[in-house]
């Protein structure tokens, strides 16, 4: 469907649903052909359309507009937006892995372990990282908190939730909500000519770092990213 502008991944997603689909009937006692052959054609059209599409790439956030839309979101009093917003940029997180970080994942370094890690404050636990179903990334996957003022500022909001809600997402609205705050916010500030997303902070994140350090072995593991070919979309 054109109108929709569907993506490789999606067709990427139907086509391992059709394979679950047979799996399953297979299971169930129904006979069907060999399931290789009977996905070959699938398979192969979905590879054309993969070397047809060009690799997507979003505009990158810009250090000092994700600092303008961080304290946006402090003046309309959504400091777990904020928060959000400076853990995707500073941490490199994707969206939903940002919208899934509990308050007990967070940890952060006591005074003597500083003097041995002085350039780290802190560790963010990604509970439920993208790629922990790829065979080359672990399940378990985590950042470090190199800013002083972030990690201070975690701190403090830490301090103010309750024992019982530690284990609660930073941020308990939509997926949604957030978008349409974006958007609000970003026309508010006469930004909106930029055309930047939400899912931009992990691409300006990764560009300012990189732009700072030149260091693309720390990059690729801030990151997380298997191989340099896919931190390249990104910066």
């Amino acid at each position: 469907d054109t109108k929709r502008r569907s993506k490789v991944g999606q067709a990427s997603h139907v086509v391992s649903a059709v394979r679950r689909w047979l799996l399953l009937t297979a299971a169930g006692g129904v006979e069907i052909p060999e399931l290789t052959a009977t996905l070959r054609p699938l398979r192969r059209m979905l590879r054309v359309w993969q070397m047809l599409t060009p690799s997507s790439f979003r505009r990158p956030v810009w250090r000092q507009v994700a600092l303008t839309m961080a304290v946006a979101a402090l003046l309309d009093q959504k400091p777990r937006v904020c928060l959000l917003i400076l853990l995707q940029f500073h941490g490199l997180l994707r969206p939903g892995e940002a919208r899934h970080v509990r308050w007990v994942d967070l940890g952060f370094l006591a005074s003597h372990e500083h003097e041995q890690y002085p350039d780290t404050f802190g560790v963010v636990g990604i509970v439920r990282p993208k790629t922990r179903r790829m065979s080359s990334h672990s399940v378990h996957q985590y950042v470090t908190i190199e800013s002083r003022i972030l990690a201070s500022l975690l701190q403090r909001l830490m301090s103010r939730v309750s024992p019982s809600d530690l284990e609660r997402p930073i941020w308990l609205g939509t997926n949604h909500d957030l978008r349409l705050w974006w958007l609000r916010t970003v026309t508010r500030l006469g930004l909106l000519e930029l055309n930047i997303t939400w899912a931009g902070l992990r691409a300006g994140g990764a560009t300012d770092f990189w732009l700072r350090t030149k260091n693309l072995p720390a990059l690729r593991r801030r990151g997380r990213w298997s191989n340099e070919q896919t931190l390249e979309r990104y910066i």
